[in-house]
C-alpha cells in the first residue's frame, strides 16, 4: 500500500510528494508550500467540473454506443449518423 500525504486537502502519494519537492520544484523558484497550496485549490476547484464533463461524456458514449447496436449488420449510412451526431 502506498503511503499518503495531507497536502491541502489532497492525499498525495509520498512518492510523488518526494519527487515534487526534491526533484520537479528545485531551481524554479517555485516553493513546496507555494505549490501544494495551489495545486490543491486547482484540483478542488476543477475535480467537480471535471467529473461533471465525464459524466456528458459516458451519456454521450452510451448514446453513441445505442446507435451503434440497434443498426448492428446493416450497412452504415453516413448521413444518418452525421444527422444523430449533429
Amino acid at each position: 500500500m502506498t503511503d499518503r500525504v495531507e497536502k491541502y486537502g489532497l492525499q498525495v502519494a509520498g512518492n510523488m510528494v518526494a519527487f515534487i519537492e526534491g526533484q520537479a520544484l528545485p531551481g524554479t523558484g517555485v516553493d513546496a508550500e507555494t505549490f501544494w497550496q495551489g495545486f490543491a485549490a486547482l484540483v478542488h476547484d476543477l475535480g467537480p467540473k471535471n467529473r461533471d464533463l465525464l459524466a456528458i461524456r459516458a451519456d454521450m458514449q452510451a448514446k453513441i454506443d445505442g446507435w451503434h447496436v440497434a443498426r448492428r449488420g446493416q450497412a452504415h449510412d453516413a448521413v444518418a449518423y452525421q444527422a444523430f451526431l449533429h
